[in-house]
């Protein structure tokens, strides 16, 4: 949740960080809850392990990766310490 702090002060609105479901349906994409773990580019699978802890291939056409993004702790004190 990297605007969790923007919109739990009120700078952006809950609405202007969500993702549309039904949007993403119809550009034939899904959303996975879980974390890539491993990409087989010649069988075009990512292997995903879901939030219940499940591991699966998962195929795919097309494959973006973002990797290097970070959470921004805004200089509050013992956020980075004691945050999950």
């Amino acid at each position: 949740l990297p605007l969790l702090p923007q919109v739990a002060s009120g700078v952006l609105t809950p609405q202007s960080v969500a993702v549309s479901l039904r949007r993403s349906q119809k550009h034939r994409t899904r959303i996975l809850p879980g974390g890539a773990i491993g990409v087989d580019t010649e069988k075009k699978v990512c292997v995903v392990q879901k939030i219940t802890g499940e591991i699966v291939d998962e195929p795919y056409d097309i494959l973006v990766l973002t990797p290097g993004s970070i959470t921004r702790t805004f200089d509050i004190p013992g956020l980075t310490e004691n945050a999950r």
